[in-house]
């Protein structure tokens, strides 16, 4: 079996699919992304497709990562791991259809039986974040995220109590049987971080995460320390080399990495064993698409210290034509879980027209375009 092309397509948003044909008629599919800058990460798909997979055997997926990778050089960051793993999935989701089997299959086998999820409130308005709360709880999930931080934040530390009465409110809501994770994307310094989760800590939630910059790993583990809240991070650092130095200070309890930028599966399972070490649970950052979620379900059901897993869909970017391309049957999720596929490799099915058609997608949003962002220090 050879490797007869390797393409790309924009889904919309920061959604995007990796197709690698084979003579054989077996097609890999995945997904490459970097959230704000899809259109970067997919022409370096295509440039190592034509220069080193056209004409190769697609199975030794490790050998073709690690020519890849040094062909790179400078491998480290989210636009060309983003490159890798794209591939990456789609060389195993070749791998699983040419033996018959699932990709978690490969990757050592499940270890559950379904995957927890949980889905965003406040991405379009954070107005009636309550409201949007509860429902999600109708929609049958018992997990949800947020940013408790206010759009428009006053100076600290008012910003404290705003913070807790938005998490308050949330928390009357939906009640106590629901988890609450909180995300403000990194907008508060160290000493306010330090005083908001001491005072949120009364709602119980789930995990706090990237409250403050996570590149600074001296203050993470400080602000992990002070806090009886669960500290996450992870969806901004690339490879095993930018995770190990919070491993190794223990400087958060779960670990996110990226499933369309962090280098693959083969990447997060083996930060997953680091983490296991280090009594770390995992749960994969994803606010991408369908294909991404297919993947990261695959790596959810084989770690042991899996924790709950984060899905977008195509109400994260609104409406998107693309949608109607791809049959995601296998990652239907009932109740708040997807169950464990059954279908050889990532269980996705794409219509290959996806990559012929002239689609009207939506372009990937910018995270931070206002001035407002970060909590004013005075």
């Amino acid at each position: 079996m050879e490797i007869t092309s390797v393409d790309s397509v924009h889904l919309g948003g920061s959604a995007t699919c990796v197709r690698i044909r084979t003579d054989a008629g077996v097609d890999g599919y995945g997904e490459a992304s970097v959230e704000t800058a899809p259109e970067a990460t997919l022409d370096i798909v295509e440039r190592l497709g034509d220069r080193y997979l056209v004409g190769r055997d697609p199975t030794p997926i490790a050998k073709l990562w690690q020519e890849m990778g040094d062909a790179l050089w400078y491998h480290q960051g989210p636009v060309a791991n983003g490159a890798l793993t794209g591939i990456e999935h789609a060389l195993w989701d070749i791998k699983g259809k040419d033996l018959g089997v699932p990709v978690y299959e490969l990757l050592g086998g499940p270890v559950r039986e379904e995957v927890r999820t949980y889905k965003w409130i406040g991405a379009d308005s954070r107005n009636d974040l309550p409201d949007q709360a509860r429902e999600r709880v109708d929609q049958g999930f018992d997990a949800i995220k947020f940013s408790p931080t206010p759009d428009d934040p006053p100076a600290y530390p008012q910003v404290v109590d705003e913070v807790v009465e938005v998490v308050s409110a949330v928390r009357a809501a939906v009640g106590p049987n629901v988890d609450l994770m909180l995300d403000p994307a990194s907008r508060w310094k160290l000493p306010e971080a330090k005083h908001v989760l001491e005072e949120l800590e009364r709602y119980d939630p789930l995990f706090a995460e990237d409250f403050i910059a996570p590149e600074h790993v001296k203050a993470v583990e400080k602000l992990a320390d002070s806090t009886r809240i669960p500290y996450a991070l992870g969806d901004r650092l690339t490879g095993l080399r930018e995770f190990e130095p919070v491993v190794q200070r223990d400087a958060a309890a779960v670990l996110q990495p990226d499933i369309c930028h962090v280098g693959g599966l083969s990447v997060i399972t083996n930060l997953a064993g680091m983490a296991e070490h280090h009594g770390m649970r995992i749960a994969p950052h994803n606010p991408q698409g369908p294909i991404a979620t297919a993947a990261a379900v695959h790596v959810d059901l084989s770690v042991p210290n899996f924790l709950i897993q984060e899905v977008a869909g195509t109400d994260f970017f609104g409406a998107w034509d693309a949608a109607d391309y791809l049959d995601t049957a296998a990652i239907e999720i009932e109740d708040g879980y997807i169950q464990k596929p059954s279908k050889p490799g990532l269980g996705i099915e794409v219509d290959d027209a996806l990559f012929e058609d002239d689609l009207d997608v939506p372009n990937a949003p910018l995270f931070v375009d206002r001035s407002d962002f970060h909590v004013p220090e005075w």
